[in-house]
């Protein structure tokens, strides 16, 4: 059941994001076939439209992706479509589940289609470059990986905010919008400062960890600092989105209040 759930939830979050797709992937074959004219003042002007317009569809993709997950499971869950949905002979765990899952794929669909689509326009012998080196050492493959997982796991807790402050936003009896708005919000910058808090306080029983913290920038960083501090981010990330995960099933389990 949990795989029917999760294909409905999965065409109607990417039925739309396919217009976003399309759009990004016609603006980065013009930028391409722009960047062959950009010898000139003209073309490279259109050039440097297109590739910020380009920029700005990979931001829009993103976010698009995150509004149209967050309008799924309040619609789905919490709107009048809920009716139907609390109706269907299944538990609440699964139906919770198959909306985590399906919002994590899509998201992860919007990332693949803008490294996809920025690897054809941006990739050049530069780069290809920049690549090679990183990858010529373990620890710059480690770095490299570590930061990828961060990016990705950043947007999945943003998501997981904004499903938390829908839950607990219609846990309330009136303004369950503004209510799940600051709660999401909240939430974002309050798990934030307290990962930049516990990370601080770790560097205080390392000196390589510390020096990131307290030398100037004309100083440059050990690399096994920046492998550890990329490592406790990476591990508090994935706990906060760990604990979100549980007290959002916990508390959609305890019943939901219908509009």
């Amino acid at each position: 059941m949990i795989k029917k759930l999760m294909k409905y939830d999965l065409i109607w979050i990417n039925k739309f994001m396919l217009i976003y797709f399309s759009i990004t992937g016609i603006l980065t074959i013009l930028t391409k076939i722009s960047e062959i004219f950009n010898s000139s003042f003209v073309g490279n002007i259109i050039y440097l439209v297109l590739r910020g317009c380009l920029i700005s569809a990979f931001v829009s993709v993103l976010i698009n992706c995150v509004i149209r997950i967050w309008v799924r499971f309040n619609n789905n869950l919490y709107k009048d479509e809920s009716y139907l949905t609390h109706t269907l002979p299944v538990e609440k765990n699964t139906l919770y589940n198959s909306k985590i899952i399906s919002s994590v794929l899509s998201l992860l669909l919007s990332l693949i289609v803008i490294v996809i689509c920025f690897m054809i326009v941006f990739l050049n012998n530069d780069l290809i470059n920049v690549f090679k080196n990183i990858f010529s050492t373990t620890d710059g493959v480690i770095i490299f990986i570590g930061i990828v997982l961060i990016a990705i796991l950043e947007f999945i807790y943003m998501m997981g905010c904004g499903l938390i402050g829908i839950i607990l936003g219609n846990r309330s009896n009136n303004n369950k919008t503004i209510k799940s708005v600051f709660i999401g919000i909240a939430s974002y910058f309050i798990i934030q400062i307290f990962i930049l808090i516990i990370a601080y306080l770790t560097s205080a029983f390392n000196t390589d960890l510390n020096s990131l913290f307290t030398s100037n920038l004309s100083n440059i960083p050990n690399l096994s600092s920046i492998k550890m501090l990329i490592l406790i981010v990476n591990i508090l990330y994935i706990i906060f989105i760990t604990c979100m995960y549980f007290i959002g099933k916990k508390i959609f389990n305890k019943g939901v209040n219908v509009e």
